[in-house]
């Protein structure tokens, strides 16, 4: 499910990037009428040259994305358990796509209306912004929306969405008010493209300002690590589209520069809108399990049934080496969104856990432990899953563990899930038997 909903995002991106290469080119009445290519033809012939052919492969590329796109639908569908949420996003962009070709060739009829082309691109932007969202829903769970910054920053990050929305409607004026047009004949805005271009300079800097004070303000309260992380993004795309933007129009406004443009614009509000979704936290996805009779809950480190579960570990762990692991361990350290405590419920009873906690842009996994008489069940993967899915979500890079030669058992299942050997770490990194492993997360 993760990897359509990322086929969609950068399929949305693409034909915006493929769409603006029509208009630079002059070749947005290269097929001068819709839903046909001619009067005659419903594809391209070569009578009409290079610009029948570029804006004929643009709609052509209107049918990959639709393709990702119904795959991404048919992967929600059949997602289990049943999440509406993925359903609800996946439907938005299924039908996204035949109603930006409807407006496409409104474009045409109109003969390229200034208007009409800005309408165009700007719900291609609303698209990304969907996948991006698609693209985060499958990370997380189905809880109530927690905060995890303080609300005056959470009300500021909506306000840098706000911002970036009106800087991309402006870029969009600038464009249908200056010479790239995407036909030779095709009319203008009438607007001055110098002062449409000096107020949407304007409004990039107080965009910048305000992704300036936002990263500020999260670094300074000690926000999470994934919300300081997307803040930082979003400032470095907008400095990066600060500095084309200025180029481009220094140099008149060269093709190249403009399409470069155009592509910063879609990563700019897929940045806006991850900045946004990187401020709350809705808990860890749902595992397979809960379809089958178990569930995951997030619990924290010293309730009753995760005590009882760590307790059953160390003790484990005492039959195994001689005594229970002397790690370090405070209950504050999985507290969401830095670290989480997970326990798997089988039959109303408590009988597996696992949590993880910060190590620098790493998830450490602890505690993972399964009651014996419920082992050989998939209780572990899943749990496992249940980590990788939520150290994820809150922006960590990898899963890192450390334990011994003596658990055959833990070490099979994390080799097979995708865990190679790193240098030894943690309290135990000196002792002979230690192993420890890591896992990217894509």
């Amino acid at each position: 499910m993760r990897g359509w909903a990322i086929a969609s995002l950068i399929a949305n991106i693409g034909i915006i990037v493929t769409g603006g290469a029509v208009r630079l080119t002059e070749s947005g009445l290269g097929c001068p009428t819709w839903p046909r290519c001619t009067e005659a033809d419903y594809v391209v012939r070569p009578a009409a040259g290079l610009h029948g052919v570029i804006e004929f492969g643009n709609r052509m590329l209107t049918f990959v994305v639709g393709a990702v796109v119904a795959f991404t639908l048919i992967a929600a569908w059949r997602y289990r358990p049943v999440r509406r949420s993925l359903r609800g996003y996946a439907t938005a962009l299924a039908l996204g796509v035949p109603a930006q070709a409807v407006i496409g060739g409104m474009t045409v009829l109109t003969d390229l209306n200034p208007w009409v082309v800005m309408l165009h691109l700007l719900c291609s932007m609303v698209l990304v912004g969907l996948s991006v969202a698609l693209v985060r829903r499958v990370d997380e769970g189905d809880d109530p929306v927690r905060p995890v910054v303080a609300r005056p920053l959470r009300t500021l990050a909506f306000g840098v969405l706000a911002v970036t929305a009106l800087v991309v409607y402006l870029g969009t004026v600038v464009t249908g008010s200056g010479p790239h047009s995407g036909d030779a004949e095709a009319v203008r805005t009438g607007l001055d493209p110098e002062a449409v271009s000096q107020l949407h300079a304007d409004t990039v800097m107080v965009l910048i300002g305000l992704t300036v004070g936002l990263l500020v303000g999260l670094r300074a309260t000690g926000a999470s690590d994934r919300s300081v992380r997307a803040a930082g993004v979003l400032l470095g795309v907008e400095l990066g589209q600060g500095v084309i933007g200025f180029t481009q129009y220094a140099t008149d406004l060269p093709e190249v520069l403009v399409g470069v443009h155009v592509l910063g614009a879609a990563l700019t509000v897929a940045a806006a809108t991850n900045l946004v979704l990187a401020t709350r936290d809705r808990g860890p996805a749902p595992s397979a399990w809960n379809a089958a009779g178990a569930r995951i809950d997030v619990r924290p480190y010293d309730h009753p049934d995760a005590a009882r579960l760590v307790a059953a570990g160390q003790r484990d762990e005492a039959e195994r080496y001689g005594s229970e692991d002397a790690t370090a361990m405070d209950p504050s350290e999985f507290v969401p969104p830095d670290g989480r405590f997970l326990v798997a419920y089988l039959g109303g009873m408590a009988v597996a856990c696992a949590g993880w906690r910060n190590h620098g842009p790493d998830a450490e996994l602890k505690r993972m432990f399964v009651d014996p008489a419920a082992r050989r069940r998939g209780l572990a993967r899943a749990l496992l899953d249940a980590i990788e899915q939520t150290a994820r979500a809150a922006g960590r890079r990898r899963v890192i563990l450390e334990t011994g030669d003596r658990q055959p058992e833990a070490i099979a299942l994390y080799r097979s899930a995708g865990y190679t050997d790193i240098p030894n770490f943690g309290y135990y990194a000196g002792e002979p038997g230690c192993v420890c492993l890591a896992k990217a997360l894509g």
